[in-house]
């Protein structure tokens, strides 16, 4: 699986912070996250899916985007739950 850039909120906080793949694959696995799911939850992601599992809502930040980034505060559509 392909290192990507992450938009990520917790559940009940108010604010996001940016991270990669790597990074918030080994959050999931110590959150009972199996393999298959982890790479799910990657091809998701790499489609432009945002996922919310375990806690935290998870979204692809595309690379070389001018624009802002859209809020993850809205409500989600097209969400997918693991």
């Amino acid at each position: 699986m392909e290192n990507i850039r992450l938009r990520v909120k917790v559940e009940g906080c108010s604010h996001s912070v940016d991270t990669d793949w790597l990074t918030i694959s080994r959050t999931l696995t110590l959150r009972a996250v199996s393999s298959s799911e982890l790479v799910g939850l990657h091809t998701q992601l790499c489609a432009g899916v945002r996922v919310t599992t375990r806690g935290l809502t998870l979204g692809r930040i595309n690379p070389g985007s001018c624009l802002p980034q859209e809020p993850m505060d809205l409500p989600l559509t097209g969400l997918s739950r693991i």
